[in-house]
């Protein structure tokens, strides 16, 4: 089970990564990152170009501008943001799960939202992005 949907299931805190992508807010679990660069076209680790892979327009007013390597079982893999935002640190009662997700379904790559006020924040699994990597 991912760490997100374990934390939340025992009214634990967590910590997570934001970052956005167009007009939305995403974010991995803090545990999983490993480093944050500045975009660059070459890299040394496979890269997922998160707009492509969530089919998420791409936009000649914001490109990707940052890279978030994550220390993945696999090997390490940075993934195209366009603009990392902050670390979260959530409470319980800020974490939800996605409707109809418990952590056993493997093609899923969204496991939960947490939420702040107004703020809404899409939490990905991060190890089900090195299936995406080129």
């Amino acid at each position: 089970m991912f760490p997100f949907i374990q934390a939340a299931k025992k009214g634990e805190r967590m910590e997570i990564l934001s970052f956005r992508l167009g007009a939305e807010e995403y974010g991995v679990e803090i545990s999983a990152v490993r480093e944050v660069r500045p975009h660059a076209k070459a890299s040394p680790f496979p890269v997922v170009d998160l707009r492509q892979r969530l089919r998420i327009a791409a936009s000649a007013e914001r490109p990707a501008s940052a890279m978030i390597v994550l220390a993945l079982s696999a090997g390490p893999l940075a993934i195209l943001v366009d603009q990392v935002s902050d670390m979260l640190r959530l409470g319980a009662s800020e974490m939800h799960l996605a409707a109809g997700l418990d952590g056993r379904t493997s093609g899923d790559l969204i496991q939960g939202f947490a939420s702040r006020g107004e703020r809404m924040v899409i939490v990905l699994r991060a190890e089900k992005l090195a299936a995406q990597a080129a």
